[in-house]
């Protein structure tokens, strides 16, 4: 029979539990952080009256939102602090997108490197415009689909704005 020491026993249990309270207490702080970031798009969404027919969330950090019946666009970015924009699209003349890059190496393994890459809605007659973060590599040390995600984004902005066109 296997003998096994009460003393042994005991402290190998409170190690593994002292080493699984740290991964615990991290994920209790982001569920309740996500958690307070949707209530607050929520509230957000409810008090400017909106119905989002389509939207995308990465990184759990950056927020994209359309309603197509109001012809409005919502961006929120939380990586210091929460701002919640709301665009109307019935605004926009053109959306384009900007992307930041660099190479690094030399000869053959010379390869390029993306530093930032952005969503810019130009207003019709003014010079303003509108700047949405979708990537900062300074915030982040790798892509995760934002590229393409920023392509998606950009069609489907320009096609509302071919529909708005349309509908006038």
């Amino acid at each position: 029979m296997l003998d096994i020491d009460l003393l042994t026993l005991t402290i190998a249990v409170l190690a593994m539990i002292a080493f699984i309270i740290p991964f615990y207490l991290q994920y209790r702080k982001l569920n309740n952080q996500k958690m307070g970031i949707q209530k607050q798009l929520q509230e957000f969404k409810s008090l400017n009256q909106l119905n989002i027919d389509q939207e995308e969330t990465w990184r759990s950090k950056y927020y994209l939102g359309l309603d197509r019946s109001n012809k409005k666009l919502i961006y929120a970015n939380w990586t210091a602090e929460i701002k919640i924009d709301l665009i109307d699209l019935t605004q926009i003349g053109k959306v384009s997108i900007q992307e930041s890059a660099r190479f690094v190496g030399l000869g053959s393994s010379k390869r390029r490197v993306c530093d930032l890459i952005l969503l810019k809605l130009k207003l019709n007659q003014q010079d303003k415009e509108h700047t949405l973060e979708l990537y900062d590599a300074e915030k982040f040390s790798d892509l995760q689909g934002e590229g393409p995600l920023a392509k998606k984004w950009e069609g489907i902005i320009q096609q509302e704005i071919k529909r708005k066109l349309v509908i006038v």
